[in-house]
This record gives C-alpha cells, sequence and structure tokens, in this order.
C-alpha cells in the first residue's frame, strides 16, 4: 500500500484520534509512516529556525565587508593622486625650462651681432627648483649656439633641457 504525505496531514489533522490509532483505513506501517514524516516535518520547522538565529550578524559582517571594500579603493585613488601631483609638477618643470631656453634664444635672435656676449656657464635659474642655465656658442661665424637648461626636483631625479639655434643674419639692420 502505497502512502502519501497527503495521508500523514490526514492523520494529523485529525484531532480526536491519537497518532498511533488507525485512522480512515490506514494499516500499522502507514501509522508508522505517518510518525516519521510528523517527525521529520517538526525537525525541518526546528532546523529552519536556528540557521535565523545564525544569521543575526551578517548584514552587519557584509557591511564590514563592504566598506573594507570601499576603503581599499578611496586609498587606491589617494595613492594615484599623489603620483599625478607628482608628475604634473614634473610637466611643470619641463614647461618652465623650455620657456628659459626659448626665451634666451629670442635674446640672441633680437641681437645677433653679439652672439659671443650671450656665452655663459652654469647661470643660476629663479625659475626652477636648483636650476642653471648653460649657453653655448658653438660657431659664432654660423650662429650656432646650444643653450642647457638643467634643474633638479627635492626627492627627485637630475633633468636637463637642451634647445639647439642656427641664429644667422640681421633680421632688421645690422649697423
Amino acid at each position: 500500500m502505497m502512502f502519501t504525505i497527503c495521508n500523514a496531514l490526514a492523520v494529523r489533522a485529525m484531532p480526536h484520534q491519537p497518532l498511533g490509532a488507525k485512522a480512515g483505513g490506514l494499516s500499522g506501517l502507514a501509522t508508522h509512516q505517518a510518525k516519521k514524516i510528523q517527525a521529520s516535518a517538526q525537525f525541518s520547522l526546528q532546523a529552519s529556525a536556528k540557521p535565523a538565529k545564525l544569521q543575526q550578524g551578517i548584514a552587519l559582517l557584509e557591511s564590514l565587508i563592504a566598506i573594507l571594500i570601499f576603503s581599499m579603493g578611496i586609498i587606491a585613488v589617494a595613492g594615484l593622486q599623489g603620483y599625478m601631483i607628482k608628475g604634473a609638477a614634473e610637466a611643470k618643470n619641463r614647461t618652465d625650462a623650455s620657456f628659459i631656453a626659448q626665451r634666451r634664444i629670442s635674446m640672441m635672435w633680437a641681437n645677433p651681432a653679439n652672439l659671443a656676449d650671450f656665452a655663459e656657464a652654469d647661470a643660476d635659474v629663479a625659475e626652477l627648483p636648483s636650476g642653471t642655465r648653460g649657453t653655448v656658442i658653438t660657431n659664432a661665424a654660423t650662429g650656432d649656439v646650444t643653450v642647457t637648461v638643467k634643474w633638479k626636483a627635492p626627492g627627485g631625479s637630475a633633468h636637463q633641457y637642451v634647445a639647439k639655434a642656427l641664429i644667422t643674419g640681421c633680421n632688421i639692420s645690422c649697423t
């Protein structure tokens, strides 16, 4: 004889008969199986109640892990910010060095007859950290000049910018 869960529930639903008694023509084996099902149903109700107690701190744990991951992201962004500031400072120094060299060359273009007067070695440059400028007149007859700007940022390595120009003839009038 096949016994289904519906029969076990029917046995449980009859409050006037004890669980062990025959109900609705059920055999002793069916009654025994009904007891097993009832016991397992009570166990499953108890088992489902336990995880609720075990999961009481899960929301707090999940939020702490989320805060940890978010904090690591913020720290990474702060580290990148430091590298970006350093890179921007280096770019500014390179731009300033280029401007200083080009300004020196433009002064030579304004007075090409006196190129020898512009020669200098390691002149201090206030616009750059530990900055110096050197102007070398390679050949005064052809107007070949080289301007070298050197600097060293605090805690950084030494850098240099070299500009070469060929200054020939008089642009306005040479007298």
